[in-house]
């Protein structure tokens, strides 16, 4: 699988967002690490930022894939059955994550998305295509910053619908901008993570010089909202 450079950035810019946040990160995401987590406190808000695959021969075996020293799984089924009542949002920051099997009636909603509405949250972001990494975590932090904005009391549709035409509408100088002042901001104790941050983005920039570089797209329409 793809090394998602930036979901740990996205990780630790949500953390910032929040009073009190428990980040699982590197092996200790794991399967029984997620689930212990939840039997003892169910999260206002559960947030995943990893890969995950839609199995269009059996959709209850579409998962999200968590760390590990071996890949952990975890699966429609298993999610159905945990206990998220309480958890007011899902977001799943991953490829394909709301892809849903559509070929017969019985399973038209079959899905990862779905089987979060089943355990309890009453709302779902999850995506529709194979997505980038760069773009995915910086449309995140932006939907994130929009949402807990508690002088505008904004839904997640709305949140997301804003955050998806910032980026579409952000220029590459505006992006540099952006992007280094959240890079130190975040990282200014570890700086070789910070520049290797820094000269991802800028070369994304080398590889699409237009000057709204996330303006197809791919960058920012796969994600939609599901639920309230």
């Amino acid at each position: 699988m793809e090394f998602l450079h930036f979901a740990e950035l996205e990780a630790d810019f949500l953390v910032s967002l929040f009073s009190k946040a428990q980040m699982l990160s590197s092996d200790s995401a794991n399967k029984s690490n997620l689930i212990a987590g939840i039997s003892q406190q169910i999260p206002n808000c559960l947030h995943f930022a990893c890969h995950a695959g839609f199995n269009p021969d059996n959709p209850l075996y579409s998962s999200l894939a968590l760390a590990g020293e071996e890949k952990d799984y975890l699966s429609f089924s298993e999610i159905i059955s945990l206990s998220l009542q309480g958890c007011s949002l899902v977001t799943l920051s991953a490829c394909e994550s709301g892809i849903v099997f559509v070929e017969s009636v019985s399973d038209e909603y079959i899905g990862l998305p779905s089987a979060f509405l089943f355990a309890g949250s009453p709302s779902v972001v999850s995506s529709l295509w194979t997505v980038n990494d760069l773009s995915t975590s910086f449309l995140m932090m932006k939907f994130y910053e929009i949402l807990l904005d508690k002088t505008q009391q904004i839904s997640v549709p709305v949140a997301l619908k804003m955050a998806q035409n910032w980026l579409k509408n952000l220029t590459s100088e505006q992006f540099i901008l952006e992007a280094d002042s959240m890079i130190d901001k975040l990282c200014h104790d570890k700086p070789r993570t910070a520049k290797s941050y820094k000269e991802s983005a800028r070369q994304f920039l080398v590889q699409n010089p237009e000057e709204y570089p996330f303006k197809n797209p791919f960058y920012w329409a796969a994600f939609i909202a599901s639920g309230q």
